[in-house]
């Protein structure tokens, strides 16, 4: 059980008190939690040693802040997506064969996973992406969002064959010519030129972009990661305290993620009967209920579950898992016993409900979240891919006590491993994710930004009760 922290009574009636003003907006939301994480698709906080800077996150075959084709197949380029060329990311993702085989049909038993409603480059249009039923489309486009901080000041980070779309770029705690001391082979830099983002608005146009070279430095600057660091170590004071709705124990992972949980090879309690209903999709997919699971817990609007492995890993292999809100409930998995996270010939995405959802995903509507190196460095492992809406969140560095999951000993506090702690490993996938961790390394992905306080239409009035009570708690202090 987490040990709960006393609030005076006064503190709870100035926090409703609040909540009932119409002053209260979605700035709030974020000054009190994302101001800076939400700006970053990657934040890597390993350090180096005098002499021997460390590499805290690696590229290669990447585009980042643009996610051009999903399905990506292997070949990218004009007619329809903007890329570097020859100077930049040409091209190595290929996952239709897990996800659509067959061209042009929709998802069935033996066929394809997903509805192929767009063909594979070079006839693909960009904003026109695959579809798994049930789930919510995923943003498929440019948007300038792949913005990195690299907070260690021995830190750096390596590239090759990238193409970097940024608003801010990378952010480094040094000189940026020491933070990309050996540039290889072909990088690209394209800042946003206030062009829309969607790319069925007609003012969509990313031909017009500027290419710098990522080689030359251009994107890449020095920034104080203080306010972010701290920020940080906030959040996860927060979700360390949380109370868990449920849990999820390892024979229920184990019985509800066996292999092949998916349209086409039926690995559940059966194969799907009528496309156009969700209940039978679930029969083959999976597909998990996060209003229920809030509604079960005490309704607050964030479903937390604890994943109690019994010091084994959290395995989802040729799975298509939908996580599934018509309340905008947020889910946070606590990885509270257990090594890591390994997801292959895997798809986690989020739904709404509805079987042809028109609302594209582009916040972060899920955390899978691990805070200590117990079992080794390896806390995720994501081969074969596809993310919707997903953060992956290792706060080891932030830990009280990096050898036990969840430790409420002390105040989290930045204290990240010397040169080499934990990693976040990505290769062949792709999506709109976050990333925290002490290292990250990718290959042949394309990613967009999924943060939390980048699209809020309107306050969740219990997100923003517990989000709240956390700030006014940390202030008291």
């Amino acid at each position: 059980m987490f040990k709960k922290k006393v609030t005076p009574t006064y503190t709870y009636f100035l926090i409703a008190t609040s909540l009932m003003s119409s002053c209260l907006s979605v700035n709030a939301f974020a000054t009190v939690t994302t101001t800076e994480t939400q700006k970053y698709l990657v934040i890597a906080t390993g350090e180096g040693i005098e002499g021997n800077e460390f590499s805290a996150f690696d590229m290669s075959n990447v585009e980042i802040g643009a996610d051009q084709e999903l399905v990506s197949n292997s070949t990218v380029g004009s007619p329809s997506q903007r890329v570097g060329g020859i100077n930049g990311y040409n091209g190595g993702l290929d996952l239709t064969s897990y996800w659509v085989p067959n061209d042009s049909v929709n998802a069935s038993k033996s066929g394809n996973r997903f509805n192929d409603t767009d063909p594979d480059h070079g006839n693909d249009t960009v904003g026109s992406a695959d579809l798994m039923p049930g789930a919510r489309p995923v943003y498929e486009g440019i948007d300038y969002s792949g913005n990195v901080a690299l907070t260690g000041s021995l830190s750096k980070f390596t590239s090759s064959n990238a193409d970097v779309n940024a608003t801010l770029g990378i952010h480094c705690n040094r000189d940026a010519a020491d933070c990309f001391p050996n540039p290889s082979d072909n990088n690209s830099f394209f800042a946003d030129d206030g062009d829309p983002t969607d790319p069925n608005d007609p003012g969509y146009n990313p031909d017009n972009d500027v290419q710098g070279n990522l080689n030359n430095l251009d994107g890449v600057s020095s920034n104080d990661p203080t306010t972010l660091l701290a920020e940080l170590a906030a959040q996860r004071d927060w979700i360390v305290g949380l109370t868990a709705d449920t849990t999820f124990s390892k024979t229920f992972v184990e019985n509800t993620f066996k292999d092949n949980r998916n349209i086409k090879d039926g690995g559940g309690s059966g194969y799907v009967t009528d496309i156009n209903d969700l209940s039978s999709i679930a029969q083959a997919a999976v597909i998990t209920d996060l209003d229920a699971i809030d509604a079960a817990g005490n309704n607050d609007g964030i479903a937390v579950i604890d994943i109690h492995m019994d010091g084994a890993a959290f395995l989802l292999d040729n799975t298509d898992w939908i996580l599934q809100t018509m309340l905008d409930t947020m889910v946070i998995f606590r990885m509270k016993d257990g090594t890591h996270f390994d997801f292959a010939n895997s798809s986690i995405l989020l739904g709404d409900g509805t079987l042809n959802s028109q609302d594209s995903i582009h916040e972060l509507g899920a955390i899978f979240f691990i805070d200590s190196d117990a079992g080794g460095n390896q806390l995720f492992n994501v081969n074969n891919a596809i993310l919707g809406g997903i953060g992956l969140w290792d706060f080891t560095d932030f830990t009280p006590d990096r050898s036990t999951l969840l430790s409420t000993n002390a105040p989290s506090f930045f204290n990240p491993a010397i040169d080499g702690g934990t990693i976040i490993h990505l290769s062949n996938a792709q999506g709109c994710a976050q990333f925290i961790s002490n290292r990250v390394e990718m290959s042949n992905n394309r990613w967009n930004r999924c943060a939390k306080g980048s699209t809020i239409p309107e306050p969740s009035t219990t997100l923003l009760f517990a989000l709240g009570l956390f700030a006014i708690r940390r202030m008291s202090k």
